[in-house]
């Protein structure tokens, strides 16, 4: 029995899609997280508060940016810089 060959035409290679997605991670690049340096008995006034990393993350994963890295900066509990 002869073995039965494939049409070419169906199967493509992956490389060979019409269809190309580039895939981008954004980063996100807090510094100091005001906790944790509260936590080992540091000076906190360059710290970036934890809900505004959370923030950042959100903004990484959900947002529309690409390839970007995101360093969230403290605000004043309101949304704005102080």
């Amino acid at each position: 029995m002869r073995p039965r060959l494939l049409n070419r035409a169906r199967t493509r290679h992956p490389s060979r899609r019409k269809e190309k997605r580039a895939r981008c991670v954004n980063t996100v690049s807090p510094g100091w997280v005001t906790e944790s340096l509260e936590a080992t008995g540091m000076d906190t006034a360059h710290g970036t508060p934890a809900a505004d990393v959370a923030r950042a993350y959100v903004r990484a994963v959900e947002g529309t940016d690409a390839g970007q890295t995101i360093r969230p900066r403290a605000t004043n509990g309101e949304g704005r810089e102080p």
